[in-house]
């Protein structure tokens, strides 16, 4: 069933900011347009950043990527009930099956 912005709006029942945002009886988030998320580009360059542990985080990868130190990145640990994706960006047009190793490391399982 199709709402309009302006439907869910007026469904709001707890205003947080004016009729742009607030919580309807189900305590769900209502009047947003969407939600921004951080999105993290990992590269064979990149391999000390640290995977943050919300938002989008694409991996960019070649082949040249493929010795354990161009690889390997560390998770932080996790923030309960928040999603962190991980997703493979791949623009070569041709297969490239098992030709690219990624790794990815916590460094402590206490969070």
């Amino acid at each position: 069933m199709a709402q309009s912005l302006t439907t869910i709006r007026n469904n709001a029942i707890t205003s947080i900011h004016g009729r742009r945002l607030g919580l309807d009886r189900d305590e769900t988030i209502v009047g947003t347009v969407g939600v921004k998320q951080v999105i993290t580009d990992l590269t064979s360059a990149t391999t000390s950043t640290v995977v943050p542990a919300h938002g989008v985080t694409v991996c960019r990868m070649s082949g040249s990527a493929t010795t354990a130190i161009n690889g390997a990145f560390l998770l932080s640990n996790p923030i309960p009930g928040v999603a962190c994706h991980i997703v493979r960006a791949n623009t070569s047009q041709a297969a490239t099956a098992g030709s690219t190793a990624v790794a990815f490391q916590r460094a402590t399982t206490a969070f």
